[in-house]
C-alpha cells in the first residue's frame, strides 16, 4: 500500500522535488497507517484479556468479601443517621401472621420437619432476632409485612446489620434494595438485581480483580441475599407481575427477604392467586404504650426523663387512649422524640393537642426541629435557616408526589423545571450566538453574520440537545468506535470508483485520439486512479472515524450508584462532556487549518495565515458538538436546573450539599443513587404544605 501511495505521489507531482515530497508525504502515510494498525493490536488485546477459569472460584470468594464490607459500611452508617445504634432500637415484636398469604408450614419447612403433620408456623421475635430466625428457616426466605409506619424498612436495616454481624465466610451477604426502583415490564428480578448491585456497589464490577459478571455468579451460587424493601411501591398495574417474577427468580434454591404494607400484600396475594414460594410470612405488631414510654426519654438523663414524664404518665394511665394510638408506630414515635428533642420544648404540649390532628402535628413539626441550631451540630453543616429548609423540602416532594415517584437523582432535577421546544430553541439560539461572539468578537461589522449563524444553527442545537437521554456518562475511551466510522467512511468513498473511472476512461480515449503511448497513458491512469481512491478512503474514513469517535467513542452510560453518594458520577459526566469537547475543538480546529492551508496553495484569494481562521471556527463548532454529543448531556441539564431553581427560591447553589445534609440529618435516605424521603407520610405531608402554599388566595 505505502508502495503505491509513493508512486501515485510521485507521478502527480511535476515539481524538481518530486522525489523528496513523494518520500515525505508517503512516510506520514505509513505513520497514520501504522497509528490504525496498533489500535487495532490494543483493541484486539484488550478484548481477548479474560480470567482462567481456574481462578473463577478464588475470584468468587474475593467478591463476597468485598460486598460484605462494602454493606457493612454502607448500613452501619445508615442505621446511625436513621438513629437505630443509638439509643437501642425500639423492640418491636413479629409473629407468624394470621393471615392466609403465607406458604404451608410443609412447603416452608420442609417434610422433613413436619413429617406430613399439618403444623402451623408459630415464628415469633423482636427486631433483634430476625436474623436468627431467618437462618433457621431452610429456604432462608422470609416476607415482612406490616402496617405504615410499622418499622419495615428500620427491621430491614437491622437485619442486614444482625446476618453482617455473624456471618460465616460461606454464608451469603445480604443486600438491601428498594422495589420502589424496580419495572418488572422492563427487566426480569435477575437482570435488575445485577444492575443495581452493581451500580451500588462498582469495585463489583472490576474484572480484573472479580473476573467478568461477578454479581451475576454471586447471585446464581446464592452468596447474595436480597432484601427487598416495599413491593407495595412497584407501580400498581406491574405488581401481579412483580410476584410473577419473584417466583421466577425463586425457582431455584435462591434465599431472599420482601417486605410490604399488611393490607397491600394481601391483596396483592389474592389478585395473583399464588404466595412466595416457600416463604415464611411475619407480622410486625404495633408499639405498646411501655415501649413507647421507656423509649421517649431514652439517652436523654434525668432532665429528659423528667421532661416527658408528663407524657409517659399518660401512656401508663391510658395504655388505649389517642395518644396511644398515634404512638402504635415506630414512626410517630420517632417523630415525637425528634419534634421534643431540645431542652427548651415541652412534651406536654402533645397532651393538649387535638388527637384528630396530632399526627399531622407531628409530621409538620419534624423538618423544623431538625433544622432548629444546635451547638452540637456538625461544623460541616451549611447554615440552612427551618424556614428555607422546609420550603426547599416542600417543593421537593411536591414534585416527587405530582409524579408519583419516592425517588429524587441528582440527574432528575432537571424535571422540576419547566420545559418545551421553545424553550429549548431559545436555548440553542442563545448558546451558539454566545460561542460566535467569544470566537469571531464583538465587531459590529460581524453581529449580522453572528445573528444569521445563531437563527440558522440554534434551533438545531437546541433541539438535538433536548433529544438525549439525560443519563449520566463517563469517560471511557474507544478507539474502535473511531475504526468502525473510518469503515464506514472508506466503504461510502469507494461508491466513487465507478466515476472516477469513468472519467478516467474518457481521458484515455482522449489520449489514444492525440496518438499519446496508450500503454505508458494507461499505467499512468491506473495510479492516479488507486491514489485518488485511496485519498478518497483516507479522508471519507478519518472523517467518519472522527464523527464516530466524538458520538460514541468518549463517552459511555455510567453506573452513578455509590454507597458514600452519587458525586463521582456527576464529576464523570462533566469530564465526558469536557473531555468531548475539547476533542472536538481540536479536531475541528486542525481539520479547518489543513483545509484551508492546502486551498491556499490552489489560490491567492485566501487568507495567507489559515491559522486565525481555524482557530475561530474550533472555538465555534467545538463546543457546540461537545453540546449536541449526549456527553456530559446530564451535568448541562443539571446546571440548568440549579439556576432555575436558585432564580425562584426554590433550592440552594450547592444543591447536593443541601440534599446530603438533609440525609444526614435523617429526612431523606439513600436508595442507590437516589434521595427518598424517610418516610411516604412525611413526603406527603410536605407535598400537602407545597400545594397549599402554590394555591392561589381568592379575594373578595
Amino acid at each position: 500500500m505505502i508502495s503505491t501511495i509513493f508512486i501515485y505521489l510521485y507521478l502527480t507531482d511535476h515539481s524538481e522535488k518530486r522525489l523528496e515530497n513523494a518520500d515525505q508525504r508517503a512516510s506520514v502515510a505509513a505513520l497514520i497507517i501504522s497509528v490504525i494498525g496498533l489500535l487495532v493490536t490494543a483493541v484486539t488485546a484488550r478484548q481477548s484479556r479474560r480470567p482462567l477459569a481456574s481462578e473463577h472460584r478464588q475470584l468468587l470468594t474475593a467478591a463476597v468479601a468485598e460486598l460484605g464490607d462494602l454493606v457493612a459500611q454502607q448500613w452501619n452508617h445508615e442505621a446511625r443517621i436513621r438513629g437505630l445504634a443509638q439509643p437501642d432500637p425500639l423492640r418491636v415484636s413479629w409473629a407468624s401472621t394470621g393471615r392466609e398469604v403465607s406458604a404451608s408450614a410443609a412447603d416452608v419447612l420442609g417434610p422433613a420437619w413436619t413429617a406430613g403433620r399439618a403444623t402451623r408456623l408459630k415464628l415469633h421475635g423482636d427486631v433483634t432476632e430476625v436474623a436468627a430466625a431467618l437462618r433457621g428457616l431452610p429456604a432462608r426466605r422470609l416476607v415482612v409485612i406490616g402496617a405504615p409506619g410499622a418499622g419495615k424498612t428500620s427491621l430491614a436495616v437491622l437485619l442486614v446489620r444482625e446476618l453482617l454481624a455473624g456471618r460465616k465466610p460461606d454464608e451469603p451477604v445480604p443486600v438491601l434494595l428498594s422495589l420502589s426502583m424496580w419495572h418488572p415490564e422492563e427487566q426480569s428480578l435477575q437482570d435488575w438485581l445485577i444492575r443495581e448491585i452493581t451500580g451500588a456497589y462498582p469495585p463489583l464490577a472490576s474484572e480484573e480483580h472479580f473476573g467478568p459478571g461477578a454479581v451475576s455468579r454471586l447471585l446464581a451460587s446464592g452468596l447474595v441475599v436480597p432484601v427487598l424493601d416495599g413491593l407495595d411501591e412497584v407501580t400498581r398495574d406491574q405488581i401481579p407481575l412483580a410476584v410473577t417474577r419473584l417466583n421466577n427468580y425463586l425457582s431455584e434454591s435462591r434465599p431472599i427477604v420482601v417486605t410490604c404494607r399488611a393490607e397491600e400484600y394481601q391483596e396483592i396475594i389474592g389478585q395473583v392467586g399464588a404466595v412466595l414460594a416457600r416463604a415464611a410470612v411475619v407480622e410486625l405488631e404495633p408499639v405498646t404504650h411501655a415501649e413507647a414510654a421507656g423509649y421517649l426519654p431514652a439517652g436523654q438523663g434525668e432532665r429528659g426523663r423528667h421532661r416527658w414524664e408528663p407524657v409517659t404518665r399518660h401512656l401508663t394511665e391510658h395504655p388505649h387512649g389517642p395518644l396511644a394510638r398515634v404512638f402504635s408506630t415506630p414512626l410517630m414515635v420517632h417523630l415525637a422524640r425528634v419534634v421534643y428533642r431540645e431542652p427548651g420544648t415541652d412534651p406536654s404540649d402533645l397532651l393538649r393537642t387535638d388527637p384528630d390532628t396530632l399526627e399531622q402535628h407531628l409530621l409538620t413539626g419534624y423538618v423544623p426541629a431538625l433544622y432548629a441550631h444546635t451547638d452540637g451540630d456538625p461544623p460541616r453543616r451549611r447554615p440552612c435557616s427551618p424556614e428555607d429548609a422546609q420550603r426547599w423540602l416542600a417543593f421537593l416532594a411536591g414534585h416527587l408526589s405530582r409524579h408519583r415517584t419516592r425517588e429524587l437523582t441528582w440527574w432528575q432535577l432537571t424535571h422540576t423545571v419547566p420545559g418545551g421546544y421553545r424553550r429549548r430553541v431559545v436555548a440553542g439560539i442563545t448558546l451558539v450566538a454566545t460561542f460566535a461572539l467569544l470566537a469571531f468578537g464583538l465587531s459590529p461589522a460581524r453581529l449580522w453574520g453572528v445573528a444569521a449563524l445563531a437563527l440558522l444553527l440554534g434551533p438545531v442545537i437546541g433541539i438535538v440537545m433536548g433529544l438525549s437521554d439525560g443519563q449520566p456518562s463517563r469517560v471511557h475511551l474507544r478507539p474502535s468506535s473511531f475504526l468502525r466510522g473510518f469503515a464506514v467512511g472508506s466503504g461510502f468513498a469507494l461508491l466513487a470508483a465507478p466515476l472516477i473511472l469513468l472519467i478516467l476512461l474518457v481521458n484515455l480515449i482522449s489520449a489514444s485520439s492525440t496518438g499519446t503511448g496508450l500503454l505508458q497513458t494507461a499505467v499512468e491512469i491506473a495510479i492516479v486512479t488507486v491514489g485518488i481512491q485511496l485519498g478518497l478512503c483516507l479522508i471519507g474514513g478519518v472523517l467518519a472515524g472522527t464523527v464516530g469517535f466524538l458520538v460514541e467513542g468518549i463517552g459511555i452510560t455510567a453506573d452513578p450508584g455509590r454507597p458514600a453518594g452519587s458525586r463521582a458520577s456527576l464529576r464523570a459526566d462533566r469530564a465526558a462532556f469536557l473531555v468531548t469537547t475539547a476533542i472536538a475543538t481540536g479536531a475541528v480546529g486542525v481539520t479547518w487549518f489543513l483545509v484551508l492551508t492546502l486551498l491556499n496553495q490552489a489560490s491567492d484569494s485566501l487568507p495567507a495565515s489559515p491559522l486565525g481562521v481555524a482557530v475561530q471556527w474550533a472555538l465555534l463548532l467545538g463546543p457546540l458538538i461537545g453540546l449536541t454529543s449526549g456527553a456530559g448531556s446530564a451535568w448541562l441539564r443539571f446546571t440548568w436546573a440549579r439556576l432555575w431553581l436558585v432564580s425562584h427560591g426554590l433550592a440552594p447553589w450547592r444543591v447536593l450539599d443541601f440534599l446530603d445534609d438533609a440525609h444526614d440529618r435523617g429526612v431523606l435516605r439513600r436508595a442507590g443513587p437516589a434521595y427518598q424521603f424517610r418516610h411516604v407520610r412525611l413526603q406527603g405531608a410536605l407535598a400537602l404544605r407545597e400545594t397549599t402554599a402554590r394555591r392561589p388566595v381568592r379575594r373578595r
